[in-house]
């Protein structure tokens, strides 16, 4: 009997130390309630800007290094960014470094976007309708701005919608441009809508999308598959909202001091780079002058067709 006892007894401490070890962290959030509240879901978000921050070697801006790989710009060579560029990394060809980076980087974005919309839906309760609501659509026009990069460089994309298991990864296929595109509009469209109803500003702030993207990047997606009116109807809603003009000097475009002013709206969306650093200097004031003029270099140029 002593030892029925016992062992009875050790079976139910082994019960009572499952219930009390299995918990959620008490100081911290965890995998599986992160994105409850609205504190962890604007971390949620932040996380999936960053993601959009993309950049090539030596941090150059990726967009601008891709497009200094077509008929656009002419790179000379003489430094190792530059025989990348020319040799076996570029230009914009499959297996090249440029293009991989480019693959991995935008996938990266469509996989925290993902995540962020799907893991948000757990603390909708909890937070405030017009708030759910502007995170979700900056979510939305995020991954867009993914997939909208992703059609144009490759053509038909692997597109998926949700958080995948390991295992999917493996099982996914290119899904044409044609049906992809529909699909984003209509994100576009619901998160205008959701902008609307939090009485979101024209421009937020300093490197956040709003109503303007999203309507701005709506019009490109449907120039993808030429669907014109489309296009046309969503930059009429821009012009029409009369949120958006242009800068009265030019040259404010180009300087700190003029794009955080932005006077009339006219830089819709941008991502600025970090101004902690010894004389942060602009992109596009370096590359296209001379490089005996001021030690800078400029092995970036317009070609004579773009100008």
């Amino acid at each position: 009997m002593k030892k029925i006892s016992l062992i009875i007894v050790f079976a139910a401490a082994l019960t009572g130390c499952k219930k009390f070890l299995d918990r959620q962290p008490l100081d911290s959030s965890s995998s599986e309630t992160f994105l409850s509240t609205e504190e962890e879901m604007n971390l949620g978000l932040n996380g999936v800007y960053a993601s959009s921050f993309w950049i090539q070697a030596n941090n150059t801006p990726l967009l601008f290094a891709i497009e200094s790989t077509t008929d656009v710009a002419i790179r000379r060579t003489g430094n190792s960014e530059d025989q990348i560029a020319m040799g076996d990394a570029g230009p914009f060809l499959i297996n090249n470094s440029l293009t991989v980076t480019a693959w991995q980087q935008a996938y990266k974005l469509v996989a925290r976007a993902n995540q962020q919309l799907e893991g948000m839906k757990k603390g909708q309760g909890n937070v405030d309708s017009k708030t759910y609501g502007r995170i979700r659509a900056e979510a939305l026009v995020l991954r867009a701005w993914a997939y909208y990069h992703l059609m144009g460089w490759f053509g038909d994309v692997v597109y998926y919608r949700k958080p995948l298991l390991p295992a999917e990864y493996e099982t996914q296929r290119r899904t044409p441009v044609a049906t992809v595109v529909p699909e984003l509009i209509a994100d576009m469209d619901e998160a205008a809508s959701l902008f609307d109803a939090a009485n979101t500003q024209a421009v937020q702030a300093m490197g956040r999308v709003n109503k303007g993207v999203a309507l701005g990047l709506k019009a490109r997606l449907a120039m993808l598959v030429k669907d014109y009116n489309t296009a046309a109807t969503a930059t009429k809603a821009i012009i029409d909202g009369g949120q958006y003009g242009l800068n009265p000097k030019y040259t404010d475009l180009f300087m700190l001091a003029g794009q955080q002013a932005n006077v009339n709206k006219e830089i819709m969306f941008n991502q600025t780079f970090p101004t902690d650093v010894l004389d942060p200097q602009n992109w596009l004031a370096v590359i296209t002058i001379p490089r005996q003029v001021g030690t800078s270099q400029s092995s970036h140029f317009p070609s004579q067709a773009s100008r």
